[in-house]
């Protein structure tokens, strides 16, 4: 059943998500109703899903992703994501506005230029301990760039 609050996405016949997708996304954005201007549907093969994309206010930022893609939220910031139930809303909006805030940035290790992994963590902390054993280079991104930290050179 479709409420006025509902997601004000391209919906139709042959892109509706199912029901489940759409209540998860509809309680983030009763939660969020500012994200509900960047809100659409995307489909991929069979299946329709809702996706929220920020885009990011600096340069070379990955943008801010919520995906109800395979039945679950997936919050994604530069080169970071987490996967969550659609029960754990709470979580999401968690993320979505410490992100944002930039009270969490996201740090991301490559080697030899090329990814190898990436955590989230408060601004304040550094990444955890095994985090830091890694090999390689690291750099981290925050929302605004206040509290970008580019590898060493």
């Amino acid at each position: 059943m479709f409420f006025d609050f509902a997601p004000r996405c391209p919906v139709n016949e042959h892109h509706t998500p199912s029901p489940e997708s759409f209540s998860a996304i509809e309680r983030l954005l009763v939660e969020r109703p500012n994200l509900r201007t960047f809100c659409r549907v995307e489909v991929e093969e069979t299946e329709r899903f809702y996706v929220v994309q920020v885009p990011a206010p600096v340069k070379d930022h990955g943008d801010l992703w919520v995906s109800t893609a395979d039945s679950e939220f997936t919050v994604s910031f530069d080169k970071w994501h987490s996967h969550h139930d659609f029960e754990e809303v709470a979580e999401v909006v968690a993320l979505v506005d410490g992100i944002m805030e930039e009270r969490l940035v996201v740090t991301v290790k490559t080697l030899d230029g090329k990814w190898s992994g990436s955590t989230i963590h408060p601004r304040a902390e550094s990444p955890h301990a095994s985090f830091e054993s890694w090999q390689g280079e690291a750099y981290t991104r925050s929302w605004r760039g206040t509290y970008d930290a580019p590898p060493p050179a």
